[in-house]
């Protein structure tokens, strides 16, 4: 699962800089080095999301997608040209986000039992994740300079896709 790889990634180095991402995405050329300013910018950093947009593949978007419904889909929103604190209910999620090795030394890394596997989609690894640094008084921001593009395939937005998932783990449809 997710969780497992992440952890195994952050295990394998020793940078006191990490940056996560996912499989699907494509990152702007400075996406690296727009973490790595941050965080030497901002020594009181925990952590950051940087800003995702949604790339789909070959088809515009489908016209029920608002600000709303984009965020499970694309991930962090886009909030603008500066940096910000992320205050209330705003976390870094999916596959953008930078986070100091010292905070996750201290609060720990993403729970195993929580994330995606498969077709399993349920997350929350990253919200508890930073549910435990905000607690401990760490301070997230939103980083625009370190953008990436979720790539959508067209396969994704077809109605018989959540079906599949569904038939899959052996889920009842709701009507």
């Amino acid at each position: 699962g997710i969780s497992h790889a992440r952890n195994r990634g952050i295990g394998e180095t020793t940078a006191p800089f990490i940056a996560v991402i996912d499989d699907d995405e494509e990152m702007n050329p400075g996406f690296l080095e727009a973490y790595l300013v941050f965080f030497e910018s901002y020594p009181d950093a925990a952590a950051a999301a940087g800003r995702m947009m949604p790339a789909f593949e070959d088809m515009q978007p489908p016209r029920w997608l608002s600000p709303i419904t984009q965020r499970p889909i694309s991930g962090f929103p886009d909030m603008g040209k500066k940096v910000k604190i992320l205050r209330g209910g705003a976390y870094p999620f999916g596959g953008n986000m930078g986070i100091r090795r010292s905070m996750l030394e201290k609060y720990g890394v993403f729970r195993a039992g929580l994330g995606r596997t498969g077709y399993y989609l349920l997350g929350g690894e990253e919200k508890d994740l930073f549910i435990r640094c905000r607690r401990g008084g760490e301070k997230i921001y939103y980083i625009p300079g370190a953008e990436r593009r979720h790539l959508i395939p067209h396969d994704r937005w077809t109605r018989a896709a959540p079906v599949e998932i569904r038939r899959i783990h052996g889920c009842r449809e709701r009507r």
